[in-house]
């Protein structure tokens, strides 16, 4: 979001018109944005966009948005995308989601525009691909000078080593006993997707304050404000950087809200 890709498209869409290129164009974006596309190429670029359901039709330009969609063949958008990639004379694919970081699966985008670019997706040359992509982010000159403002530098996470309560401690030996790591025959659970639920439900008990209800109910809900550790340290570590019930960002919330009772979040400091 943000970094101007309907805008990109609209311009590579109008030279392709003006060198008589682009008499039929076909665009390829989910539902939910197609009227947002519609609106943005007709009224900066009057270039209209209609609904069409067709087969079989060679364009002169297709346009497919959010085309991180199209790695993994077999599905239905990969496969729709390997029907209109040798049907046209230009193809543009778009995404402001990173890659992730599979090259066999940038290996496929990129076929689509050039299906002798890669030889070998564990060894991509950038220099072999460079004239088939743009790189834009938020570092990009371009993107900065315009909306480089708007987003906020991330710091360095700063990692705090968190001890446990007797409640938690319970509840993480039951994971174990139980779900994690059984003892031959005892695991609850069995058949496809029995190694992936008990470490789903240890993810959820270790990135929550206070895991939810389960079939660990009762050693769950014994986690509570008191014999929280995550709830403890985070109280801690908003009271160590000046964020509490008398802090200037309190004070800003309590404007911003229009109410004169004073802010009592975090309720333990």
């Amino acid at each position: 979001m943000g970094l101007g890709k309907t805008l990109e498209v609209g311009m590579i869409l109008s030279e392709l018109i003006r060198r008589g290129r682009g008499d039929r164009i076909l665009v390829v974006t989910p539902r939910h944005i197609l009227e947002q596309f519609q609106h943005e190429l007709w009224t900066r670029f009057a270039i209209p966009l209609v609904r069409l359901d067709s087969e079989g039709i060679r364009w002169d330009a297709v346009v497919i948005d959010e085309c991180h969609n199209l790695v993994n063949r077999g599905t239905l958008n990969n496969q729709l995308a390997r029907v209109l990639a040798p049907r046209t004379e230009a193809l543009l694919l778009t995404s402001a989601t990173p890659h992730n970081g599979d090259p066999e699966s940038f290996a496929e985008l990129v076929r689509l525009l050039d299906p002798t670019a890669i030889a070998d997706p564990e060894h991509i040359k950038a220099d072999d691909i460079s004239h088939l992509y743009v790189r834009r982010h938020k570092g990009s000159e371009e993107v900065a000078a315009e909306v480089g403002n708007m987003w906020a530098d991330r710091k360095e996470p700063q990692p705090i080593a968190i001890g446990t309560t007797p409640p938690e401690d319970a509840l993480f030996g039951e994971l174990a006993d139980t779900w994690t790591h059984p003892e031959a025959g005892r695991a609850p659970s069995s058949g496809k997707g029995r190694s992936l639920f008990p470490w789903t439900l240890t993810s959820i008990c270790f990135t929550s304050a206070m895991p939810p209800c389960s079939t660990l109910h009762e050693l769950a809900t014994a986690i509570d404000d008191e014999t929280s550790s995550k709830l403890a340290a985070l109280i801690a570590q908003l009271t160590e950087i000046g964020i509490g019930g008398r802090s200037r960002s309190s004070a800003w919330a309590t404007r911003r809200s229009g109410s004169s009772s004073p802010v009592t979040w975090p309720r333990k400091v």
